[in-house]
């Protein structure tokens, strides 16, 4: 009779870990859309090529949610169906040539950045009373990667194509296009990321007190 209960508990565990995992993977398919879907809420600035987008907030929610384990699955998806031609990058566009592009550094740095966002979440979130700030340093960390591949792609994008940046202040001049005026639009995403966490976590203290 405890052998039959404790092979049945065991099933019953391994299918509650099974459904969990499918869970998790349909999860991440469905963040892949949203990315798609948010990377063309768009709007151009004059100041630069590249689009102000709802798509960094996606990945980095995606990278809280998900975890590293399968937050690879969602990226990793966007990228590939903008590789095999589905118009999924800013501005509808697909194919190599947008990652050969100017923006090209950013859709690279979606895959990276989500990976060591959701890894630097996980290490942190354990301290149950530092859990806002854990969501703050990773998704600080993570649109920092975003910045940083962003940068340094179109910095060798403008040098290959001997455009007017091509000068002696072509660092400052890359900054000013790349990363500047995305600054204070991503502090807002990412003090909304926080606070919807915020707000998640006291739901579910709320709902535990009935």
């Amino acid at each position: 009779m405890f052998l039959k209960n404790e092979i049945s508990l065991r099933s019953s565990l391994s299918m509650e870990r099974l459904n969990k995992k499918v869970l998790k993977i349909l999860l991440a398919f469905l963040f892949s859309i949203l990315i798609a879907v948010s990377s063309n809420i768009f709007l151009y600035l004059p100041i630069t090529p590249i689009p102000v987008t709802v798509q960094t907030m996606t990945v980095l929610c995606a990278a809280i949610i998900l975890g590293r384990k399968y937050v690879l699955i969602s990226t990793g998806t966007y990228i590939v169906a903008g590789l095999l031609g589905l118009p999924v990058f800013a501005g509808f566009k697909s194919g190599i040539s947008s990652l050969a592009g100017p923006s090209g550094g950013y859709i690279i740095g979606f895959l990276i950045s989500s990976f060591i966002t959701a890894i630097i979440f996980e290490n942190l979130k354990r301290n149950k009373k530092l859990a806002s700030v854990s969501i703050l340093i990773a998704c600080i960390a993570g649109i920092s990667l975003i910045y940083l591949f962003g940068y340094m792609h179109m910095l060798l994008f403008f040098y290959k194509t001997n455009n007017y940046l091509t000068d002696a202040n072509i660092f400052i001049n890359i900054f000013n296009l790349a990363i500047k005026p995305f600054i204070l639009v991503d502090i807002v995403k990412i003090l909304i990321i926080v606070n919807s966490g915020a707000l998640i976590r006291n739901s579910k203290n709320i709902s535990r007190t009935k």
